[in-house]
């Protein structure tokens, strides 16, 4: 079934560029992307139909709506699925993300927000890359919700539409879908560039830190994890999810492990820490965190694992080596 409607099109419309689409496979995506987005800016529209960019536009979001798509629905979904094992309450709470990324920082905070936390914030190394790209993205985050906040909510979050309406009224949406950033920044949410070891929050000040596939990236994770006990209040929580796989093995240059071979006495290799997910749970509990929940992911066959290990690796059991990603969900014990 074609998701765009049927087969037949008119002369110059989208399903009509199928006939020259050989000629056009040796431009990069970004060149094609760039040279459409030149046609449809400025005083005039250099196209003869410009509503094939309307076409475009709902083809896109159908075609991409993975989870590799930072932008897309599928992707919020299940990041909201994976952190389902968190009995939290947002509602008026302070919610950090650490690792959001510049491109979509605020996406997966737009859903506490909306369920009623009261500070949202966001913090990663790179800055924000397009503000106004961040701005429509939030206000399409927010249509997604309020059209089934469901599919987004955690356990204990039996808010319907009008109840999420009447919580977040004072969120201007009409100027985040017209790329105005500073209506987020007026109603709680915050982006913080900085680096993890030293985050410039006061002690006690979150209720909830969350990440994704960052904790693997961090020079020191001791001193990340410690820094996410201070800012922590005590009867606070987290969740991290972990990926400890040899990242080269993405671009089918490596295997899911074969960084554990490396000596060396570089804090990261490949990008990556290489601190087994399985030894989060010991640092989390020195630093002062209970862990609630190991989610253990991505077991790797022994016969795929690398023969010869590094020093620091070849005295580690067997699971703990097993398993190259790992859902944590910690609560911060009272001090």
């Amino acid at each position: 079934m074609n998701p765009i409607g049927p087969p037949t099109f008119a002369p110059g419309s989208l399903g009509a560029l199928s006939d020259v689409s050989d000629d056009l496979k040796r431009f990069e995506s970004i060149e094609l992307v760039t040279e459409l987005l030149r046609r449809y800016s400025g005083c005039g529209l250099e196209v003869t139909n410009p509503h094939v960019f309307g076409q475009l536009a709902h083809a896109l979001v159908l075609r991409t709506d993975v989870h590799g798509n930072r932008f897309s629905r599928e992707r919020l979904v299940n990041q909201c699925r994976t952190m389902r094992t968190l009995d939290f309450d947002p509602h008026r709470k302070t919610v950090v993300e650490l690792g959001s990324g510049g491109l979509n920082p605020f996406a997966r905070l737009m859903v506490f927000y909306l369920f009623g936390a009261r500070q949202c914030i966001a913090v990663d190394l790179e800055g924000i890359r397009d503000f106004e790209g961040a701005a429509v993205a939030m206000w399409q985050t927010a249509q997604w919700i309020l059209a089934s906040p469901q599919s987004f909510s955690l356990p204990g979050w039996d808010r319907d539409r009008m109840r999420i309406l009447a919580d977040a009224e004072v969120a201007d949406f009409e100027r985040l879908r017209h790329g105005d950033l500073t209506a987020a920044f007026d109603v709680g949410f915050q982006f913080i560039r900085c680096n993890a070891d030293f985050i410039p929050l006061h002690n006690c000040a979150v209720d909830l830190v969350i990440s994704t596939s960052f904790l693997e990236h961090v020079p020191s994770a001791n001193r990340t994890v410690e820094e996410i006990a201070r800012i922590t209040r005590g009867g606070g929580q987290g969740f991290h999810a972990i990926d400890g796989v040899d990242h080269r093995h993405y671009r089918g240059a490596a295997g899911m492990l074969d960084f554990l071979e490396i000596e060396t006495d570089d804090a990261l290799v490949f990008g990556c820490n290489r601190v087994r997910p399985l030894q989060f749970p010991e640092i989390f509990d020195a630093a002062g965190f209970d862990v609630l929940r190991i989610h253990e992911l991505a077991p790797v066959d022994h016969t795929e694992r690398p023969s010869t290990l590094a020093s620091r690796f070849a005295g580690l059991d067997a699971k703990t080596l097993r398993f190259a990603r790992a859902h944590l969900t910690l609560r911060r014990r009272n001090t």
